[in-house]
């Protein structure tokens, strides 16, 4: 899998127009990224697209800003320069494959960010994903309007947190990396999709610490059990592992999952994301599609240690203070 660079650590300037290899990290979805013509709605607009070049999932920051760039199949035009749909980025903050949060880019008629709590269901695969209320944190709701980017010569962006458009328009001078450099279109990966659109990017950012705040709110309640003592210290280092869907409306999930299949006679939605089987570029079968491995909300890969896994370094650190003591 390509990544168009490869860390953050740059001194490029993230932004919402500026290009993808200006620091974005490309997250691994499993497979090719994202099958064409596989959501159930079929909408272009909520039509994720990827290769395993050209991804459909890309994540950055800067200032204090997390910055998430999607991919999908064209513009509906109602209205135009906006993603009619709903884009949500599922989080699992504790590495037990299951969400925790949602982040939701839609609404209808005036749009908005915000993080969502997961619905009362399992949220660890395809069928059992849901989505809860807007979490809240001091009594507030976890929520900013969208404000749309101005394409207007000298336009002020400053509040400005959400752009959709043309990839071409975004990312100049793309071409087919393929061996024989004929196998795809940069601009347009689904060849023409539903009507013969090019592609699109939804970029949108949001404060990193309204997320921070809900995340350490809800660890300080217990609400991640064993977990809650880390998540307490929640910040941007910490590995998130991330998960990509659209819909159509923003009471359930009902369109396309980033990195899977959905026409795929033998894609079971009851398989949790971690046991989703995809063929890697090498042709051969490997599982875990869909929820991306970890990444830092910056984009820097970041393991996400099992909830056992925390228990055993906590043990080790406490051994350490004991021995510690000990000798004085």
């Amino acid at each position: 899998m390509r990544r168009l660079i490869a860390s953050l650590r740059t001194e490029a300037v993230i932004s919402l127009s500026a290009p993808t290899s200006d620091g974005f990290i490309q997250l691994n979805l499993g497979g090719q990224s994202d099958p064409v013509a596989d959501n159930q709605a079929n909408r272009v607009d909520i039509e994720l697209v990827g290769n395993e070049y050209l991804g459909a999932f890309y994540l950055g920051s800067n200032d204090g800003n997390v910055f998430i760039r999607t991919r999908v199949s064209g513009e509906n035009g109602n209205p135009d320069g906006v993603q009619s749909g709903y884009t949500y980025i599922g989080i699992d903050v504790t590495g037990d494959g299951a969400l925790d949060y949602w982040i939701e880019h839609g609404g209808t008629p005036n749009q908005s960010i915000s993080i969502l709590d997961v619905g009362a269901t399992a949220n660890d695969s395809p069928s059992t994903v849901s989505l809860g209320a807007v979490a809240t944190f001091g009594g507030v709701s976890a929520t900013t309007s969208v404000q749309y980017f101005d394409t207007a010569v000298g336009a002020d962006n400053t509040g400005a947190n959400s752009y959709f458009e043309m990839v071409e328009v975004i990312d100049l001078g793309l071409f087919d990396e393929s061996p024989g450099g004929d196998e795809y279109d940069p601009y347009d990966l689904d060849a023409g999709g539903m009507n013969g659109d090019e592609d699109r990017f939804l970029t949108f950012s949001f404060d990193f610490s309204m997320l921070a705040s809900v995340i350490i709110e809800d660890a300080e309640e217990g609400r991640f059990g064993e977990d809650s003592a880390r998540l307490e210290l929640f910040d941007e280092s910490y590995g998130i592992s991330w998960l990509l869907v659209t819909s159509q409306n923003g009471q359930n999930i009902n369109s396309d999952f980033g990195g899977l299949d959905g026409n795929d006679p033998d894609f079971n939605p009851d398989t949790p994301f971690v046991d989703q089987p995809y063929i890697d570029e090498n042709g051969d079968t490997q599982i875990g599609s869909g929820l991306t491995g970890g990444y830092t909300p910056g984009g820097d890969e970041a393991p996400v240690p099992e909830p056992a896994t925390y228990a055993l370094l906590f043990g080790l650190v406490a051994l350490g203070f004991a021995a510690y003591r000990r000798r004085r």
